[in-house]
């Protein structure tokens, strides 16, 4: 059974300025994962940013945007702001938010969406799906949810967090859900070839 989503929506609707986070060392996952919630938070309206500890692989700079994924100097340097809603993104406990965690807390209310198995509940909200193959499964979720038709950027997103966190399709719980999921990102014009060269393609 799905974990209810009707915690979540509401929560996301009343924001108007929103942190996103995801853990140290990002993966294709997190970074997908990190995007694809940003854009669709941008299109409800709302001012976000994006932090995490470390950079971007080198080899996730084809996503669209990939740049605006900044670390917690930038924030700091900015004129200050409210952000009333913080949102961790594929980041299973606390410690892996690093250096981005105090801003994290910070927050006055918290969101932790994951599909790790983990009992750390450090956000005030979870929505936590340990069944699907990755976080990205869960942010196809929110599109539906909000009844967001996917652009071709968010499904690069989720295309790059849906493959990459089954090997390319090799491993991982990959069900009916997930397959209708990579049916509705080629729906969006997904350039699925070249997308995969850079991701899996050996150098």
């Amino acid at each position: 059974m799905r974990p209810d989503l009707t915690t979540v929506l509401p929560v996301i609707q009343k924001a108007k300025r929103v942190l996103l986070f995801t853990h140290q060392h990002p993966d294709g996952d997190a970074i997908g994962s990190v995007l694809a919630l940003n854009s669709l938070i941008k299109r409800l309206g709302k001012e976000t940013m994006m932090l995490c500890q470390d950079k971007v692989p080198d080899n996730l700079h084809f996503l669209p945007g990939w740049e605006q994924v900044t670390n917690t100097s930038v924030l700091s340097a900015m004129p200050e702001k409210v952000y009333d809603l913080g949102i961790a993104v594929d980041v299973s406990d606390y410690a892996r938010l690093g250096d981005c965690g105090p801003f994290f807390k910070a927050c006055p209310m918290t969101i932790k969406i994951d599909h790790h198995a983990t009992d750390e509940q450090y956000a005030q909200v979870s929505y936590v799906d340990v069944s699907v193959a990755a976080t990205g499964v869960l942010i196809f979720r929110l599109f539906e949810a909000f009844g967001l038709p996917i652009t071709q950027d968010e499904a690069l997103y989720l295309y790059t967090a849906l493959s990459t966190d089954t090997g390319n399709f090799s491993y991982g719980n990959m069900t009916e859900e997930f397959f209708c999921q990579i049916a509705m990102l080629m729906k969006a014009d997904l350039p699925i070839v070249d997308a995969a060269r850079p991701l899996h393609l050996v150098k």
